[in-house]
């Protein structure tokens, strides 16, 4: 009987746990989506589809096909694009690091380094325009403005002052 109590425990702590990371998935690409309302390119970057990236395979891509179904950035169509291999990246307007890639990260960073790619993680304090910083009852991000503008990007001073500066 205590045996059968333990594993109900453990398997509703795991289906709670399970839960609160697919509501955190929903949220970062609310956020993400956000992002582009506060993010402003330059002009060679407002031609074309808005390309939002995800490199690794995530839930967030999915919710994201979601949340921008018919929308657009600007005057611009979103495409939602699942990336394998950071190589294969040409342009995009922001790129998700998902988690699978966080060993890969400093080389990711060095890929982009030159274009005006929004770096977005899942690692906090990482080296990349945003991170995302979960606890076990918020989802934060914080925001480097110097490494958005050293990405000729300009941001806003409102996005600024919701996340945490780094």
């Amino acid at each position: 009987m205590k045996n059968l109590t333990l594993i109900s425990i453990i398997v509703l702590f795991l289906s709670l746990t399970s839960n609160a990371t697919g509501q955190y998935d929903k949220f970062k690409a609310l956020y993400i989506y956000n992002f582009t309302k506060r993010i402003d390119w330059p002009e060679s970057y407002k031609e074309g589809d808005f390309v939002m990236g995800v490199l690794g395979k995530s839930a967030i891509t999915g919710h994201l096909k979601e949340f921008t179904k018919n929308r657009k950035v600007l005057d611009q169509s979103i495409q939602v694009i699942n990336y394998q291999n950071y190589q294969d990246i040409d342009t995009c307007h922001l790129l998700l690091i998902t988690d699978a890639y966080a060993g890969d990260l400093s080389k990711v960073i060095d890929y982009l380094v030159s274009k005006p790619t929004l770096v977005i993680t899942e690692e906090p304090d990482a080296p990349a325009c945003i991170n995302f910083k979960e606890t076990q009852k918020s989802l934060h991000f914080q925001i480097d403005p110097h490494k958005i503008r050293n990405k000729q990007l300009k941001v806003s001073q409102s996005l600024i002052n919701l996340g945490i500066e780094i």
